[in-house]
Formats: C-alpha cells, structure tokens, sequence
C-alpha cells in the first residue's frame, strides 16, 4: 500500500474528516470567545458520549427541527412531501436515514425521528 492510501485508510478508519468538518461547524456556529477551550470541551463531550456509548453532540436540536419542518409546511398541515423530507435531510448535512420513498406525506414525527439518528450519526464522530 502506498503512502497516500495509507493515510486515506486512517483518515477514514478514525473519521478524521468527519470530526474536523464537525468542529469547524459548531466554532461557526457557536463562534465561541474562547476557541481553543470550546474545541476542548467539545472533545471532552465527545469523549463521554463514546464511552457512555450515547449521541454525541449535535448541532441542530428538536427546536431547529421544528422551525424547518415549520418552514417546508407553511399552512401547518403537519405533513410535507416526500421531496421535501429529502431535501431537508440534505440541508442538514444527513446522509443516513430511512429515505421513506413509499411514503407520498411525512409527518413531523417521522421526520424528526430520522434527522435526529441521522444528525447522531453524523455528529458522532465514533462508532458506537
């Protein structure tokens, strides 16, 4: 194996791109005053969540969920299509979940169900 492969097979055994992408989103995010102290509490955090084998912190919550949903279902019908639930799940940064294609409505439980493992898988950084 040459050293190029080498080095992409660590990157992507330990999720290396994943966690930098991680923790550059949450400093533009949070735009902490104290970068350095942030990352390492965010790396603490992380760290807790591997070992107690739970989600790591994520960046979006129940209440940004709600707020989108709320944005693709603007006369708060409670359900959006099909084609909405994917392209919200793509505006979140999700690649893993249950694409529900037999499904024409999704209501928000459903909805918030998969963003959330989704943004736990993404977010996590480890395998649980």
């Amino acid at each position: 194996m040459d050293r190029a492969s080498e080095t992409d097979a660590y990157l992507k055994a330990h999720r290396l791109p994943e966690l930098f992408e991680n923790l550059t989103a949450q400093l533009i995010y949070h735009k902490p005053d104290n970068p350095r102290d942030f990352l390492k509490e965010y790396l603490e955090n992380l760290k807790t969540a591997k070992e107690r084998r739970d989600d790591g912190p994520k960046l979006f919550d129940g209440t940004n969920l709600k707020a989108l949903f709320g944005m693709l279902d603007p006369v708060n019908s409670g359900s959006i299509s099909n084609a909405q639930y994917v392209e919200a799940m793509r505006i979140l940064g999700v690649d893993s979940y249950n694409k529900l294609e037999d499904q024409g409505r999704i209501e928000f439980d459903k909805f918030e169900e998969q963003a959330l493992h989704g943004l736990s898988k993404a977010s996590a950084t480890f395998k649980k």
